[in-house]
């Protein structure tokens, strides 16, 4: 998902509230956001600028692994004739360091 799409949105933090009957989600600052007449969906919109921070800082710490096992295997001179297994076996062996860097430990 290209998160790029969504810069320029409302900051949050978010919330809800019921006015008139439907529900309502605003920013901090009063301004609305969204109204609707379902509870579960205003939920959800509400949390959304925190998702998509989330979204943000997951898919930069799995393109930080990527990177570092993609890198790793291409410094072997020999990455051109791996097998897909060969690979695979690489790949598992620095899992742990991947599994760090994913989990915030660099």
């Amino acid at each position: 998902m290209n998160t790029d799409q969504f810069d320029g949105h409302t900051p949050g933090p978010w919330d809800r509230t019921t006015r008139k009957g439907t529900w309502v989600v605003y920013t901090q600052d009063n301004g609305d956001v969204a109204t609707m007449n379902d509870y579960e969906d205003a939920k959800l919109i509400a949390a959304a600028p925190e998702l998509l921070a989330e979204l943000k800082r997951l898919k930069k710490r799995i393109e930080r692994a990527v990177t570092f096992l993609r890198s790793d295997l291409k410094s072997d001179e020999h990455y051109d004739y791996y097998t897909h297994e060969e690979v695979a076996d690489i790949f598992y062996g620095q899992k742990w360091v991947a599994a760090d860097i994913l989990e915030g430990k660099d």
